[in-house]
């Protein structure tokens, strides 16, 4: 497989091989921000998921 090959619309896609260069290029803030929304939307998710296996018995 090729690496950092540009598409159509001139982004790399992301693969495997490059992935971590995608994560260290970016803003870690930013990264820390978007890691604790989605931590919270999973625990959400969880108590829902626990709530509706409960009425279901």
């Amino acid at each position: 497989m090729e690496t950092n090959k540009t598409s159509d619309d001139g982004k790399t896609p992301i693969t495997l091989e490059n992935l971590h260069e995608v994560f260290s290029s970016g803003p870690s803030d930013e990264w820390e921000k978007s890691r604790k929304v989605l931590k919270r939307m999973m625990a959400e998710s969880e108590k829902e998921s626990k709530k509706s296996e409960d009425t279901s018995d």
